[in-house]
C-alpha cells in the first residue's frame, strides 16, 4: 500500500483513531496532513483501488473499497457520525467540496450480491458509481444507492432512500426520495426559532 501525502509516522503518530487494514497490492490513500483524525476505518479488500480526502475533512465511520475502486472526498467535509461508503469491484464514489452529512449515512456501488434473469442468465443488477456534488447536506439515516447522483447544493432529508437523480439546488425526501422543492440553498449555520 502506498501512502500519498502522508508517511507511515503520521498514520501511526498524529492519525491515531485511524485504522487502515489491507491485505492486497498497489492500493493508495492520498490524505491531507490537516485531516481531522476522529475514528475512521479503511478496509481495502482488493487490489488497484485508492482513497483521497482533501484538506479539512472531519470523518468518522468505515470505508471499504474493493478492487479497481476509488473513493474521494473533497475538502472541508464534515460528518456527525457513522458514514458507511461501500465502493465495489470497478465502481467509484465521488463527494464534493463542502458537503455535511450527518449520523447513520451508507452510500454503496453495489447490491453486494448477484441478481440473475432465469431464463437468460443475464446479471440484472451491474455495479454503479454513485457521485454526490459539491455543497450537498445530507441528513440522518439516508441510503445512497449504487448508480445515485445528487448534484451541487442539495439536501436530502432524514430517513431517505436516494436512488437516482436529485437535481442541484433541490431538497428532496423519502423513500424513495423524491425532489419536493426546488431552488434552494442551505447553509451551515443553525436556523433560529421565529
Amino acid at each position: 500500500m502506498q501512502l500519498i501525502g502522508i508517511d507511515e509516522f503520521l498514520v501511526k503518530n498524529k492519525f491515531k483513531n485511524t485504522s487502515i487494514n489491507h491485505k492486497h497490492h498497489n492500493n493508495k490513500i492520498f490524505l491531507d496532513q490537516r485531516f481531522h483524525d476522529k475514528k475512521l476505518t479503511v478496509n481495502f479488500l482488493g487490489e488497484n483501488a485508492s482513497l483521497s480526502i482533501g484538506k479539512n475533512c472531519n470523518i468518522q465511520g468505515v470505508i471499504t473499497i474493493s478492487n479497481n475502486s476509488n473513493v474521494h472526498i473533497g475538502d472541508n467535509f464534515s460528518s456527525t457520525g457513522g458514514v458507511t461508503i461501500l465502493a465495489r469491484d470497478d465502481c467509484n464514489v465521488s463527494i464534493g467540496n463542502d458537503c455535511m452529512f450527518a449520523t447513520s449515512i451508507l452510500i454503496r456501488t453495489s447490491d453486494e450480491h448477484s441478481i440473475f434473469d432465469m431464463e437468460t442468465g443475464i446479471l440484472l443488477n451491474h455495479n454503479k458509481d454513485v457521485s454526490i456534488g459539491n455543497h450537498v447536506w445530507i441528513c440522518d439515516n439516508v441510503l445512497v444507492l449504487k448508480g445515485s447522483i445528487i448534484e451541487d447544493g442539495s439536501v436530502v432529508g432524514a430517513r431517505s432512500l436516494v436512488s437516482g437523480l436529485i437535481d442541484q439546488n433541490s431538497l428532496a425526501v423519502g423513500s424513495p426520495a423524491k425532489v419536493v422543492k426546488r431552488n434552494i440553498y442551505w447553509s451551515r449555520e443553525r436556523a433560529s426559532k421565529q
